[in-house]
């Protein structure tokens, strides 16, 4: 890491110095909190710990500039290291409509349109209620058993709509409150988006067993950017 010794404001040498390994975590973390900043999609974070009655998992929930399909989330939420949300008692809802009840991760039309979560009907299941099921967790030999729901009144209802000749089925999940506001209830949802399909879901929930940590990989990228961007600011002042 590169330092340099003022006097005066003025820049007297630079040299490199050994980083500790706190350092290299606060460059991490304000690095992070600079780049992140103007990113286009709007992210909270929170863990259901232990202490509180919770499983220690942490969710976070992911607002897009523009809608996003269920497979599309299902993709990101794998790449992130963790899983669409697999909400399995009243408790564990409960928090997660916690962590989404804001406007910015959903839609208002006529009725009110949040994340996804990690429900999905497998194809030639009875209609509307038959089959539903959890995403498979990483590792896992199965998926969790699909024991719990929280439906709106009167779904899930299976809409169908037909594009250019081929019908599509309302078959995954999406928190969803019929009229205005925000409510812990769920809708099956069109999973791709556009007219006449899904054409509210902007955002998402990812559970992650474990708080993820960044790669080795990433923080050497980082750490490099932080010393990248300190030796541009020390050369700046030499001038």
């Amino acid at each position: 890491m590169t330092t340099c010794k003022r006097s005066n404001k003025k820049v007297l040498s630079c040299s490199d110095t050994t980083p500790t390994v706190g350092n290299i975590f606060r460059a991490v973390i304000a690095l992070l909190s600079i780049t992140t900043a103007g990113a286009a999609d709007t992210t909270s974070q929170a863990q259901w710990t232990i202490t509180s009655g919770g499983n220690g998992h942490l969710y976070r929930v992911v607002a897009k500039p523009n809608l996003i399909s269920w497979d599309a989330a299902n993709a990101e939420a794998t790449l992130a290291g963790g899983y669409l949300a697999t909400i399995t008692s009243p408790s564990e809802n409960a928090f997660v409509f916690s962590l989404i009840d804001n406007p910015a991760f959903w839609t208002q039309s006529a009725n009110d349109h949040g994340p996804w979560i990690g429900g999905f009907q497998p194809p030639g299941s009875s209609e509307p209620s038959g089959g539903w099921t959890w995403v498979t967790q990483p590792g896992a030999s199965s998926a969790e058993t699909f024991s719990y729901a929280n439906w709106e009144a009167g779904e899930p209802n299976n809409l169908t709509a037909t594009v250019l000749g081929t019908s599509y089925n309302q078959d995954r999940i999406s928190f969803f409150h019929s009229g205005s506001g925000r409510a812990a209830t769920w809708s099956d949802e069109y999973n791709l988006v556009g007219s006449p399909l899904n054409q509210w879901t902007i955002s998402y929930v990812i559970e992650f067993n474990s708080i993820p940590e960044p790669s080795a990989a990433a923080l050497l990228f980082l750490f490099g950017l932080v010393a990248l961007r300190r030796r541009v600011a020390c050369a700046k002042d030499k001038r």
